[in-house]
């Protein structure tokens, strides 16, 4: 492998992670993120996720699944309800792991966040704002606002769904609005109704919630509501509007609303793009979010970063040509990622309907969809690539 520098523009998970599997890769990687002093992902603290157990595997790979797994909680169960408690379906995430070959692990963001942080190391990631690109022969410089710029080698653009890389490469448009928010929180909460190693997801009419353990006595929910996109902050604040909007709803829904303080509930917009099948050109390719940025419906906006991270450092490792293997990575990561945007964003639109008889008719299918063809489909897309 000719390429001696690789940099990254954004130090979010996909970010950190491509740094760790370029610089195994023999590259030496610097990663450009703009708040470097604090946790760099998507939508700042207070959230949680699943790696599930193709993310593990990636970050096995990069010799992170210990410190992942010590970190947060070993997922054994998702379960489906309606608002009334009705179980739609139970999948056992914990056979799935067994066949999987690796475990599915429910952890903070800012947990995650500082493993692949101290993986990386000081001095790699530099604060800086990058504006766009430059290439001239072997050379591909990130620009930065300060009229500074990084030549490297390679340069990696994985700077979110609204990435500056993404625009001097694409050009393309605005991200699409999904039509819903998610106001969501970790708490600290320990009861016997939200055991640990179970993830619940609860459909209302227009409307979900969503809990899970990540960690000793910590529990991290979230709320999906339509809403419009230029739509006003409640004046009641979050907590007050989430107790109205599911009132009644099965608990624990309630409890968890009521045990967090309106300062530690976050809302985020969701937005997400069309699948593409060009991430780059020339020594320049895309990562993660700024690839292909997905509605968290299928749980894989991370794990996805996570995995192209892997296989661009696999793909650059076995080929001598660097242009060759960003297209061969790219080729390679858009036949997934297209099928789980297109999936995540079906299921959006699903659990977006409101009127009482079309969501028993959807309640009714989703009975039998997802103990089926859903279950299936979710094991395939946890499958280690």
């Amino acid at each position: 492998m000719s390429a001696q520098k690789a940099v990254i523009v954004g130090g979010g998970f996909g970010g950190l992670a491509a740094a760790l599997a370029l610089r195994r890769a023999g590259l030496e990687p610097v990663v450009i993120e703009r708040k470097s002093a604090v946790p760099a992902t998507s939508h700042g603290s207070g959230g949680g996720l699943t790696m599930w157990s193709n993310a593990v595997a990636a970050l096995a790979s990069l010799g992170l699944d210990e410190q992942l797994i010590a970190g947060g909680s070993v997922l054994q169960r998702f379960d489906n309800r309606t608002a009334t408690g009705k179980t739609l379906a139970r999948w056992r995430i914990d056979q799935m792991s067994e066949r999987a070959g690796w475990p599915s692990v429910n952890i903070e963001w800012d947990v995650l966040h500082q493993i692949l942080a101290d993986a990386v190391g000081p001095g790699t990631v530099r604060e800086g704002t990058c504006v766009g690109l430059r290439e001239r022969g072997d050379t591909v410089s990130a620009l930065l606002a300060d009229g500074g710029e990084e030549p490297a080698d390679v340069l990696v653009g994985a700077d979110g769904i609204r990435s500056s890389i993404r625009t001097a490469l694409l050009g393309d448009a605005e991200p699409r609005y999904a039509g819903y928010d998610v106001l969501r929180a970790v708490v600290a909460f320990e009861h016997t109704v939200v055991p640990p190693g179970v993830f619940v997801q609860t459909w209302g009419r227009g409307a979900r919630f969503g809990h899970y353990r990540v960690g000793a006595g910590r529990t991290y929910w979230f709320a999906v509501v339509n809403a419009a996109e230029d739509g006003p902050e409640p004046d009641q604040g979050h907590r007050r509007f989430l107790e109205e909007r599911m009132a009644g709803w099965s608990e624990p829904v309630g409890d968890l609303i009521r045990a967090t303080p309106d300062t530690s509930i976050s809302r985020i917009r969701i937005y997400d793009r069309d699948p593409i099948t060009t991430w780059g050109c020339g020594r320049a390719t895309l990562l993660g979010d700024a690839a292909h940025a997905m509605t968290f419906n299928v749980g894989q906006g991370a794990c996805q970063a996570i995995e192209d991270a892997v296989a661009l450092g696999n793909a650059l490792r076995r080929s001598t040509d660097t242009s060759a293997a960003l297209r061969s990575y790219e080729l390679a990561r858009s036949r997934r990622t297209s099928t789980l945007v297109r999936r995540a964003r079906r299921i959006g639109s699903i659990a977006m309907w409101t009127s009482p008889a079309a969501c028993a008719v959807r309640n009714t299918a989703l009975s039998v969809v997802l103990p089926g063809p859903a279950r299936r489909q979710h094991e395939q897309s946890i499958s280690p690539s």
